[in-house]
């Protein structure tokens, strides 16, 4: 992540705007590269507990790299308006996309693996969304999912004397966010779903809101990888490439819990030295030196 200038890119359009941040589409010169940019305005940027929080941040986020989180790539600070750059989302916000019967069961659970999966990672280097919501899940045409906004709750919460809401770093805030939109998820799925699979996801949702809760991220991500294997079986398709589908199921078979978008890298393959290695070698030498001792009996009776 670098120092942007303002001079290094061109406003495209406004996406949305809001009393704290608008979101514009940009064009990066002179690549001609589009991103998606969040600019602050002046009343929150000039919030010292709000530059605060925002800087000690950076550092963090320009270590997320991961395939369900969308990375940031730039960040600066324009006329007073501290702003920062991220690739811009492929999808549309799961909150435009919620309607009745919208999503199949596995399609629901793929799509909650998948924050599971953006959360773990964020959590694993000491980062929190803080303010999880529908409008910061990015779902594509090919249930692919991207996490947006981490961090920029809690900036704001630190500039709102108002807030009630902890600045602390807390993941139990962000499991019970993502709580909260499995439960929308549910009530949007296809009726014709049974409900011995919802019972389970239901089960989770409840653990979650649960003001004591120790569930952690991984557990989640696990449990809902679970519920995608046990319904499949063993005949359970690597890559769906049928036309005229959606590819569900696809981050987890793709990846099976790895990075996202990363294939694993190439195997090493090394030898091992094993005891049946060991006797086949004895016996190689062995029949060398009787090789040569009779060569050498040979040799002395035909002097």
């Amino acid at each position: 992540m670098i120092m942007t200038h303002p001079e290094n890119f061109e406003l495209l359009q406004p996406r949305s705007s809001g009393c704290w941040y608008s979101e514009f589409q940009v064009k990066l010169l002179p690549s001609g590269l589009k991103q998606r940019l969040l600019r602050f305005e002046s009343g929150t940027s000039t919030s010292q507990e709000f530059r605060a929080a925002f800087r000690k941040d950076l550092p963090t986020l320009q270590n997320i790299r991961h395939g369900n989180i969308l990375s940031v790539t730039g960040w600066g600070e324009s006329d007073g308006k501290l702003f920062y750059l991220t690739d811009l989302p492929d999808g549309k916000a799961l909150n435009e996309l919620l309607s009745p019967g919208r999503f199949s069961w596995d399609e629901v659970t793929d799509i909650g693996w998948q924050i599971a999966s953006a959360l773990q990672h964020a959590h694993n280097i000491g980062i929190v969304h803080g303010g999880l919501n529908a409008d910061c899940v990015i779902v594509s045409d090919q249930i692919r999912v991207q996490v947006t906004g981490f961090g920029v709750q809690r900036w704001i919460d630190a500039a709102d004397a108002d807030s009630d809401r902890t600045i602390v770093p807390d993941p139990a805030i962000d499991l019970r966010d993502f709580g909260r939109i499995l439960q929308e998820l549910i009530g949007q799925m296809s009726t014709s779903d049974a409900a011995t699979q919802r019972e389970p996801m239901q089960q989770l949702v409840d653990e979650l809101q649960l003001p004591d809760a120790l569930l952690i991220a991984r557990d989640v991500q696990g449990r809902l990888g679970n519920m995608l294997l046990n319904e499949s079986g063993d005949a359970i398709e690597m890559v769906d490439d049928r036309k005229g589908q959606n590819l569900s199921r696809r981050s987890l078979i793709d990846e099976l819990f790895d990075e996202p978008g990363k294939l694993p890298p190439p195997r090493q393959y090394r030898l091992e030295k094993t005891q049946a290695t060991e006797i086949s070698l004895a016996a190689v030498a062995f029949l060398c030196m009787a090789a040569l001792i009779l060569l050498a009996i040979a040799a002395w009776l035909l002097r």
